[in-house]
Formats: C-alpha cells, structure tokens, sequence
C-alpha cells in the first residue's frame, strides 16, 4: 500500500541483533517520522475540554504511591498488556513528542522481562518505529520475546464527513493501523472520539459499521470503541452498546477503560448490561474519585497503579471475570512520575500492581465505590 509515494515496510531482514555488551535503554540515532515523511498525515489530538461542567476538585495526590503488592504473578490464565502511554517512558503527552525514546526491541524485552504478555502500540509511535524497523522485523522482535497480544491505536474523527480534511487524515492514520494490525496479528485496534465531536448517533452507528467491515478485509483484530468523558456522543454503557450492537459487526466490540468509568461515575455492575460477546477488551487505572481542576492534565499525568487510587479498580475486574471475560487485560496508566522512573522499574511496578488485583477465588461481588482490600 501507498500513501503519498511511500510504502509501509514490511519485510525484510529478521530482528537486528546486539552487538557486544549490554545495549543503552536510549532513543535511536534515527530522525523523528512525521507526516508524509512515512506516508501519513497525522492529525491533531487529545483536544480535550479540560474540567467537565459541574466536575469538583480534589487535591493531586502521588500517582505512583508504592504499596505492598497482594502478589507480584497474575493467576494462571490471565494475560496482562502493557499499553503504551504504560511503557512508553519520558513522552510528551498532547504537547510534542508522542513516540517513545524506549527502543522497540528495548520495550519488547524488558515487558516480558517483567512478566507482560503483550503491549501496545500509539500510532505515532508505530510512525516512528517504521522508520529503521519493518513490520516484519516488528513481528519476529514481538515474537521472540513470547507476546501474543498486541493493541494498536488510536483512531478518532473516523465518523466525520468525508469531505472534512480531518476526516482525510483519519483516513490516512485507519490505513496505516489496518495493514499493521494485519501483519503483526493485532489483537485489537482502539478507536473512538478523543476531540469530543458531535455527531448523531445513527451517523456514529453507521461509519462504525462501515469501519468493522474495511478492517474484516485485512486483519482478524476487533475494533473496539471506548467510551470516554471526552466524548460528546457515547458517554454511558448504554450508548456505547447501542452503537456497537447497532453495527451488528462480528469483529466490533466495546472497550472498557476503568478511569473513564470512574470518572463517569459508572460503577461495577452496571458492567453486567455488555452482552459477553460485546465485551471485547478491558483497561486498568486507578486515580482520585473527586476531579482535579483541570481534568485534561489528570488524565494524561495523574492516573495511578491499579489499587493505588480510589476507584476500586479490583471490583471492576471481578464485575468482568463475573461476566465470562476471559481476554487480555491491559494497563494503561497515564502518569507523569511514573513515566519518569527508570525503565525496569517502570514495567515491575505496573505489572505488580496490576496482577495484584485479581484474586485466584471466588470473584468479589461487583459493588460501588473503593476497594475494600486491606490497605486499599
């Protein structure tokens, strides 16, 4: 496929292999891709509102608190993600540079180093790793280091007019994720409405259809929509189930974002309205129930470790395990000190913190409010 004059690469040689010595945790010498430089344009993102109308204020609390692990080892059967905002290290969220200086090979090793059995991918991150890797070399690197689940995201403005230039970057951004999640046998491709804008829901509805039918024909991966407080449309289970069962699409399915329930104020159970077979990936992070004043800087900076907040992060794992979800799980944590910390210590810690959340017995009922685990 071509964009702009410039193919996606994605064969050729096997993964690169170390040289003498141990290799730096560092940035490669290779330029920043941006744009038609890789064959895609890349939109503007993460537009958010800042504070939601009527939201309170809490203080800032530590995002990263440490606390002593319940277990370090998910139970057998549960596979843990590490996503990218996770993993990526020192980026610079909404305000500059969005690709990690973690080598990719770097990040494959020490996620499964930390017992991770996937991660994930930001489309300018994947932009950035294309420019000395092929998809290919991605998929043997993913591979070799035993990881079997692989998000890639995000799509947003995929529901606009077709004659809109957004809708037109958008275009370019489903290309590229479409044909990489075919070659590296993505699990999911997250899509959904980070820039708030309105739009009807039979309009959603519909382009969502549409979109789940383009990506049957290259890749096995769902597209899952996450419902956010960003989102001017879809903002309940409710409405994100009326789209998703309303595009009556095989591969289409609802992701679940515990911080954006949280927020939300949508508790465990009301997990329970998802038919199984529309609840196709589910999300960790823990924070603060009162909202900073400004909730945009919450979100990309100030969300915690799963049981390192107050949103009962192990109710809602439960709620799902309750009802049949038997897929990856993955750890999303959007956190200023935490991507600040070394880079082992990062993905131990995440990983840690997250298996300690599900529980080898019988599932806690799926109620309201904190978690009630001893020093929760």
């Amino acid at each position: 496929m071509r964009e702009n004059g410039t193919s996606l690469r994605q064969n050729g040689a096997g993964p690169r292999q170390n040289g003498a010595g141990a290799r730096q945790k560092s940035a490669r010498s290779a330029p920043q891709c941006r744009g038609a430089r890789c064959g895609y344009s890349i939109p503007g993102i993460w537009l958010l509102s800042g504070r939601r109308p009527g939201a309170g204020a809490g203080a800032p609390g530590s995002a990263v608190t440490p606390v002593t692990p319940v277990t370090t080892v998910a139970p057998p059967g549960v596979g843990l993600v590490g996503l990218y905002w996770t993993l990526a290290g020192p980026v610079q969220v909404k305000t500059g540079r969005e690709w990690s200086l973690f080598d990719f090979q770097d990040r494959c090793e020490e996620a499964a180093r930390a017992g991770f059995r996937g991660i994930g991918l930001w489309h300018a991150d994947l932009e950035h790793v294309l420019v000395t890797r092929t998809l290919g070399e991605m998929k043997q690197i993913l591979a070799g280091n035993g990881l079997e689940y692989l998000e890639l995201e995000f799509l947003t403005d995929w529901f606009i007019d077709s004659g809109d230039g957004r809708r037109r970057a958008a275009d370019a951004r489903r290309r590229l994720l479409l044909e990489a999640s075919g070659v590296l046998d993505a699990h999911h491709i997250k899509v959904g409405n980070l820039t708030g804008t309105p739009c009807a829901a039979g309009k959603i509805t519909e382009e969502f259809a549409g979109l789940c039918a383009e990506a049957a024909q290259h890749t096995a991966a769902k597209i899952v929509y996450e419902f956010m407080p960003f989102d001017a449309n879809v903002r309940s289970v409710a409405q994100a189930l009326a789209v998703v069962a309303g595009a009556g699409a095989d591969n289409g399915g609802i992701a679940i974002d515990t911080w954006h329930l949280g927020k939300l104020r949508i508790p465990p159970g009301d997990l329970g309205q998802i038919p199984p077979r529309f609840l196709s990936w589910i999300e960790l992070s823990d924070g603060q129930v009162a909202d900073m004043p400004d909730l945009s800087d919450e979100t990309l900076n100030h969300r915690r470790l799963p049981g390192e907040g107050e949103l009962g992060v192990d109710r809602y794992v439960a709620a799902g395990q309750d009802l049949g979800y038997e897929g990856p799980w993955g750890v999303e944590v959007l956190s200023a000190e935490l991507r600040n910390l070394p880079m082992g210590e990062m993905y131990r810690r995440a990983y840690q913190a997250t298996a300690a959340q599900f529980r080898p017995g019988p599932a806690t009922p799926a109620g309201c409010g904190a978690s009630t685990r001893e020093g929760a």
